[in-house]
């Protein structure tokens, strides 16, 4: 019986998608106890014609039969009589038993030895058989009871649809039923319902099909004694059951009136026992099972109370149902949710002594008392408790309820929370004088305002105004008194107060239409007729309403008319050009300057013109596209402009446009052709005030000069004539040798007169870079990040600390230039100075400046910033002298010194920059103690050291032209020399490999150094290049080209050892300069 019951309520539990897996388990279990090895359903069809015969299940492999249609009639009389008494059939020897009984010969029954078939019921009508079968043997009913069979079959056939097929009800009432008449069986074979019970009687679950359990709140009462849920008289009867199943097994049927939220249902029960759990401690009692069967019918009255129970379920107010003995039979969730009682807590107790009533009110106990003697409905008031013990109070309404006889059978009673509501009226009533003052208090307050007020309902009807409102706002028609329309009011007041202003704006703001444009409120503004100014404001309330506010703005409007006639004059005296468009581009106003700018006339219609007029379409694309993202970005843009005049003139204009918030644009546009002469005009002054100035100082450095130059020049001449004349020529050739070294001196001296002494020294490079970046970091503003990252270990390297820190300090200063002109506003300017020491692979790289030699060691120190960048155009002529960027706020001098100070040392420069990303230095400076391997200063015969090359050999003086060839040919090397540039590029031209190197001056006839070694590249792109020159600025002048073009420069009067080293480096691939 335990498992059949643990059977049952998985069936019932289980959804529709999972039925046919649950059956199927269960089926394969009941036959391997019975023996059997098929089920089979037997099903009356809704006429009771037919029976239906149905494989569910079948446990070994074979054919599987479907639906097989048998007349009711051919069934034979014993199987009806047994399904009428719903009781099982059974039969081990299907061939040889009564053919009255089982027909051997039908076709339905082929292949089947053995059967049992036990019938189901539904509301006492029969609703059909489950049919276990094997082909042989003897089936084993006693296995399994047989009222636990028929529980078994009436679960499977519910769940598989039978609830819907009709046959004859069978005649026998309950009452007989429950006198023993039928089998125990009966009771069973229609449950739907099942509760179980523990040892002491103890509810301890419950399941039933179709959800009813939960609907009906039936799960509630696990943990629950049937004395909590039952009515005394239900209850003995319960408790009589359970003391027969513990003495004699499963009770006879028994009715059973069970409440349920559904309103109270008739039950036909039985109780059976259960097995104790297998924790249950020895000798434990058993616990108990009781199944129930819903007999209450399915007529118009049951469906039509449990339609009532159901809505009354569903009300949001309490609601609680009592019997005539006034004890509650039912109560809804929302009595439950407010009270805090169960459903099944509350049932059988009275509501005086649940809710611990008391009568706030005197005299409704005696009115309740009446209406209950005279069983008339009442309303009153309940103070309460609920289960926490809050207080409430409830206004009940109570009606008693008659059956049709007119016996009252009880009431039913529904309540409103009502603690709130008075809490509130009670604070209303002892606020009341308070309320007056308040009133009192803000009508004085409204009638103080400068402004008119006026407030209107939900129906936009006047509630109250202040006399100030009455006063702006004469009306021509009804007077100004509560209760008057909206709309009347002011299309009265509007239509005739108003003489100037928009009659469709006026239109649409009365009738509600109108946008709002400050804080939710529509705003309307006009002129009265006698001249004065209206601002009204609708603002919406809360409730519906709105508050209009009057303001006069007369002395406003008046006020703003005078500032803009003093800005229109204002913009009309200005010497720059003003000019306002609209959305679209057309003009609004122009002053007179911008008229003049672009030729208009005085009395011409500017508002016929849109300012792509002025302007050809190039221009025009290219404005769009430059200030399209700034005023979109900031409302403000900045440019140079070309505009068109009327007369087919041009005018060049600066030119600022600024966005305003409904679309216009204001233009100030500036002539820039005056001050762009006036540029040219002082930087003429300025250039002729510099020559002038070099002039004075060059003749007095000449007159100088000629004195020295005339005393050597003295010294050589009476030497020479010496010679001539047969004297001694060592000392006449030693003074004339001193004279000419002499003379190289002062050429030297001259070129240095504004140069500082360079005394290099043996220094920490950490010091001096960190000097530089504090003179920089004290003048930089809030807006620029300097930081500083420098190694550890000391930085030693053999510098002039001065020359250190110029080198960095200038390029501090021209990183911190570059992020001021940067029109990335909405970045922070960043400049970052990082050192590190360098070899090997790091120098692979060819820098822009100098050469780096792979067998030294290079600190490398970057400069990096965020600004503007630098084009490729710049970039080409970075370090050229004179060359700048910032006008006349630069020298052009700053890389250049940059450049001699860096290639003194022996160190290079690199460069990495793109426009709009910034720029990065990057300066290699040799470590101390790493000299080159090979001495390129190395005194002693030069003879043998150029021996195999081929030597070009290009100089503008003949007698300079002839010296350095005799060095060179000294040396070994083979030299082709002319004082004709052209003629060293035709011999490149026609054998470009026959040559080692070029050595040329820089300043000769038809083409400069430069040009000829750049002449010479596009035919042998990899032959060295010299420059031999006697420039004192040799090295500003060859600054630009010399990291492309030479590979050395060496400065006359040149040394043999100091001529033939340089071209032994220049061939070799090393850089000198001397």
């Amino acid at each position: 019986m335990q498992w059949t019951l643990e059977q049952i309520c998985a069936i019932l539990k289980v959804s529709e998608e999972g039925l046919g897996a649950a059956i199927a388990g269960v089926l394969n279990e009941l036959t391997a106890a019975l023996g059997a090895t098929r089920a089979q359903l037997l099903r009356p069809s809704a006429d009771g014609r037919w029976l239906i015969l149905e494989m569910v299940w079948q446990r070994e492999p074979g054919p599987f039969t479907g639906l097989v249609r048998i007349e009711a009639s051919a069934l034979p009389a014993a199987w009806w009589a047994a399904f009428q008494a719903e009781a099982p059939l059974v039969c081990d020897d299907l061939a040889n038993c009564d053919p009255a009984l089982f027909p051997a010969n039908s076709a339905a029954l082929a292949g089947i030895g053995a059967v049992l078939a036990v019938p189901f019921s539904l509301d006492g009508r029969f609703a059909g058989a489950l049919l276990l079968s094997a082909p042989e043997g003897r089936l084993l009913p006693e296995a399994v009871p047989t009222e636990a069979l028929a529980a078994l079959a009436q679960t499977i056939g519910s769940r598989l649809g039978c609830a819907d097929l009709a046959m004859p009800r069978t005649s026998r009432p309950l009452s007989d039923e429950v006198g023993g008449v039928a089998p125990a069986a009966d009771a069973v074979s229609t449950a739907d319902t099942v509760l179980t019970f523990d040892g002491d009687g103890r509810v301890t679950g419950c399941c039933s099909r179709d959800d009813r359990a939960v609907a009906d709140g039936l799960e509630g009462l696990a943990g629950m004694m049937p004395e909590d849920f039952l009515l005394p008289e239900q209850t003995a009867r319960l408790r009589a059951a359970f003391d027969h199943c513990r003495l004699g097994g499963a009770s006879p049927p028994f009715p059973l009136r069970l409440p349920t939220r559904a309103g109270p249902r008739e039950m036909r029960a039985m109780v059976f026992e259960r097995a104790a759990p297998e924790t249950a401690p020895e000798g434990a009692p058993a616990g108990l099972g009781l199944l129930l069967q819903d007999v209450s019918g399915a007529g118009p009255d049951r469906r039509h109370v449990e339609r009532c129970a159901r809505a009354m379920e569903a009300m949001s107010v309490p609601a609680v149902m009592t019997d005539a003995s006034c004890r509650i039979a039912w109560m809804n969730a929302a009595f439950e949710r407010r009270t805090g009682f169960g459903f099944f807590e509350a049932l059988g107790s009275t509501l005086a002594e649940l809710l611990r009533i008391e009568m706030p009110v005197p005299g409704d106990g005696d009115r309740l008392s009446a209406a209950r003697l005279t069983r008339r409905p009442i309303r009153i008031e309940f103070q309460c408790r609920t289960k926490s013990g809050a207080a409430i109070l409830l206004d009940v309404s109570i009606v008693p309820l008659f059956d049709a006889a007119g016996t009252c059978l009880g009431t039913f009673a529904t309540a409103i929370d009502i603690t709130e509501r008075r809490a509130r009226e009670t604070a209303l009533a002892g606020g009341e004088g308070s309320v007056r003052t308040a009133s009192d208090a803000l009508v004085n307050a409204l009638e103080a305002l400068p402004d008119g007020f006026a407030c209107f309902d939900a129906e936009d009807r006047l509630v109250i105004c202040n006399a100030r409102f009455r006063e702006l706002l004469p009306m021509a028609g009804p007077p100004i008194v509560p209760g008057l329309g909206f709309r009347e009011l002011f299309e009265s007041a509007l239509t005739q107060g108003m003489r100037r202003g928009d009659p469709e704006q006026r239109a649409r703001w009365i009738a509600g239409q109108e946008k709002a444009r400050c804080c939710g409120a529509r705003i309307l503004e006009g002129e009265r007729r006698d001249g004065g100014w209206l601002r009204l404001s609708d603002l919406p309330t809360s409730d519906g309403g709105r508050v209009v506010l009057c303001t006069d703005i007369t002395a406003l409007k008046r006020d703003a008319r005078r500032t803009r006639e003093k800005l229109v004059a204002a913009m009309d005296a200005s010497v720059d050009g003003v000019a306002i468009t609209d959305s679209a581009g057309a003009y609004l106003y122009m002053n007179r300057a911008c008229r003049e700018m672009l030729g208009i006339g005085a009395g011409a219609d500017i508002r016929a013109h849109v300012w792509q007029e002025f302007h050809s379409e190039e221009e025009v694309a290219r404005i769009r596209a430059v200030s399209e993202r700034p005023l979109q970005a900031c409302g403000i843009w900045t440019g140079l402009v070309v505009a068109r005049r009327t007369d087919g003139g041009s005018a060049e204009q600066e030119v600022s446009v600024t966005r305003q918030a409904d679309g216009c644009k204001l233009c100030i546009s500036r002539g820039v052709s005056e001050r762009r002469r006036v540029e040219r005009n002082t930087l003429r002054l300025r250039e002729e005030l510099q020559l002038a100035q070099r002039r004075q100082v060059i003749a007095q450095v000449a007159a100088g000069l000629m004195h020295d130059f005339n005393n050597l020049l003295a010294t050589v001449s009476g030497s020479a004539t010496l010679l001539r004349n047969g004297g001694d020529a060592e000392s006449n050739i030693a003074r004339i040798l001193a004279a000419s070294a002499q003379a190289g001196a002062l050429v030297n001296r001259l070129a240095s007169l504004e140069q500082r002494a360079h005394c290099p020294d043996l220094i920490d490079l950490r010091d001096p870079l960190e000097e530089a970046v504090n003179l920089v970091r004290a003048g930089a503003g809030s807006g620029l990040s300097l930081t500083l990252r420098l190694p550890r270990d000391p930085m030693l390297a053999v510098a002039d600390p001065t020359d250190v820190i110029q080198v960095f300090l200038n390029l501090l200063l021209n990183a911190r230039d570059a992020i001021s002109c940067s029109t990335l506003e909405a970045c922070r300017g960043e400049i970052a100075v990082t050192a590190e020491l360098v070899h090997d692979r790091a120098l692979r790289r060819k820098p822009r400046i100098g050469q780096l030699l792979p067998d030294r060691r290079y600190f490398r120190i970057c400069v990096s910033d965020n600004g503007s960048g630098i084009g490729w155009a710049v970039r080409r002529r970075l370090f050229e002298p004179y060359f700048s960027t910032k006008g006349n706020g630069g020298t052009g001098l700053g890389l250049s010194i940059v450049e001699g100070a860096v290639t003194e040392n022996g160190g290079a420069i690199g460069l990495q920059s793109r426009r709009g990303c910034g720029s990065r230095f990057i300066v290699f400076w040799p470590e101390a103690g790493q000299e080159p391997h090979e001495d390129l200063c190395a005194a002693g015969p030069p003879c043998g050291r150029l021996a195999g090359r081929r030597i070009l050999l290009s100089d503008g003086d003949q007698e300079a032209l002839r010296i350095l060839s005799v060095h060179l040919e000294t040396a070994g090397a083979e030299v082709a020399a002319s004082n004709n540039p052209e003629d060293i590029l035709e011999a490149v031209r026609s054998d470009p490999e026959n040559w080692d190197l070029l050595v040329t001056d820089f300043d000769m006839p038809r083409l400069t150094g430069a040009d000829l070694a750049a002449a010479v590249r596009t035919y042998a792109p990899g032959l060295p290049a010299l420059l031999v020159t006697a420039q004192p600025d040799r090295h500003l002048r060859s600054g630009a080209a010399r990291r492309d073009l030479f590979s050395g420069v060496l400065g006359k009067p040149v040394a043999s050892v100091d001529l033939v080293a340089g071209a032994v480096a220049a061939i070799g691939g090393r850089q000198t300069e001397r």
